[in-house]
């Protein structure tokens, strides 16, 4: 990043300080990165930070308004609704997968925002959202589109477009945003099956590449590491980390926390625990392999390939909704944990994409799709930012409109 000069304007400092705090933020989280770092990314004193940003959460807040204002520039909305709305899947592409960074701090830090920032944010949101709602609901009148449900069907197409971020780099491979945004359009107008048979040759060379098991650790740290589910204590320890976590973010879990949550002193606690990070690796570790399980015993279950393809996306997404808490850690957290652990999550996240993708391939009657699994798991992960226990859509009827749209899309048959 090339700094501003002393001399520089407002306007030069504060994009400079703007993108030091976004690359600070994505790589430590907003707790760690200090204004000292800040300033010295941007090429700036501390004291001029200040007469620009008064505080961290002043530069959060700009972080997000300038990624939700890149995304509400007004967008070419000619033509028929299914060209208005692929226009704006466009635009949301081509957004996410340029501004890895700045999704990445929107999603990941949000948490750490005033509740009046996060209400303005959240404004700014809707505004957004509420462009392809009304484009699905004028298609439906037009007949362009099916009769669905258009806040569920919105959901879909903006869960697997935020999804990218945690996977795509533009530099790294042959997929383009272009071949990205038709794909997506593809899966969501025609289904799974029709957009397996339309795939690009380089959308069909992505592939989801199996791990190699991690090495095994030392005897002491293999100890260290056994799950803890058998152990009813350290099992409510999990449950309740998960649960602060999902509501304050890993960084601002203190041990005094955890332990009055679980019931427990603080030294009580470390006898069970050797620090906050084994349970953030429990954490993950415990939804993971229970993940590869159930996704595992689905592909080899020998039923009718569709009928594993609605099981398989029941099973996500009741596990989403019983797992808020692990889903947080395991999408936004995994920063935190060390190199050995990261590696362990890392390999199993690969095995259950790797189940995942072939149940999508065989339902699809197609060898070669596994971007449309990653792009279904985006969308199915996405619901744990917009899911509440006990709202409109309960995880059956949720479940339901997922498998129905990624079968039959959303286009009107004639």
């Amino acid at each position: 990043m090339s700094a501003p000069s002393s001399g520089g304007t407002e306007v030069e400092h504060r994009e400079a300080i703007i993108e030091s705090a976004t690359a600070l933020f994505h790589e430590a989280g907003f707790t760690r990165a200090t204004s000292d770092q800040i300033a010295a990314g941007a090429g700036i004193t501390k004291r001029t930070l200040y007469r620009y940003m008064r505080s961290k959460e002043e530069i959060l807040l700009a972080i997000h308004e300038q990624f939700l204002q890149s995304l509400l520039q007004p967008v070419d909305l000619q033509g028929t609704p299914r060209e208005r709305f692929a226009a704006l899947v466009r635009n949301y592409v081509d957004t996410v997968t340029r501004d890895h960074d700045e999704i990445r701090v929107f999603f990941e830090e949000r948490k750490h925002l005033s509740e009046s920032s996060l209400q303005r944010v959240i404004d700014m949101r809707d505004e957004h959202e509420a462009s392809f709602r009304e484009t699905l609901r004028e298609g439906i009148r037009a007949k362009e589109f099916r009769e669905v449900d258009v806040r569920l069907a919105t959901n879909v197409v903006l869960g697997t477009v935020a999804g990218l971020y945690e996977w795509y780099r533009a530099d790294n491979g042959t997929l383009d945003q272009r071949t990205l945004s038709l794909v997506l359009m593809s899966m969501v107008m025609d289904g799974v099956p029709g957009a397996a048979s339309t795939l690009s040759a380089s959308a069909r060379a992505f592939q989801v590449r199996s791990d190699s098991p991690p090495r095994a650790a030392s005897a002491q740290r293999k100890q260290r590491d056994e799950p803890w589910d058998s152990n009813p204590i350290m099992s409510n320890i999990l449950d309740r980390a998960a649960e602060l976590i999902y509501r304050d973010g890993y960084d601002k879990m203190g041990t005094r926390d955890l332990a009055d949550a679980a019931g427990l002193t603080k030294s009580a606690l470390y006898y069970y625990i050797p620090n906050k990070e084994a349970v953030l690796f429990q954490i993950n570790r415990r939804l993971l392999v229970r993940s590869v399980e159930a996704a595992e015993a689905i592909a080899d279950s020998g039923q009718d390939p569709l009928d594993s393809l609605k099981a398989l996306v029941d099973w996500h997404v009741q596990s989403i909704a019983n797992n808020r808490g692990a889903l947080r850690a395991l999408s936004y957290e995994l920063r935190f944990l060390d190199r050995k652990h990261f590696k362990e999550i890392h390999f199993l996240r690969r095995a259950y994409a790797r189940h995942f993708c072939n149940v999508v391939a065989a339902a699809a009657d197609s060898d070669r799709c596994d971007l449309l699994g990653v792009l279904m798991m985006g969308s199915l992960n996405f619901m744990g930012e917009w899911y509440t226990p006990g709202g409109r859509l309960s995880p059956e009827e949720i479940s339901s409109g997922f498998y129905d749209i990624f079968l039959n899309g959303i286009s009107f048959s004639r």
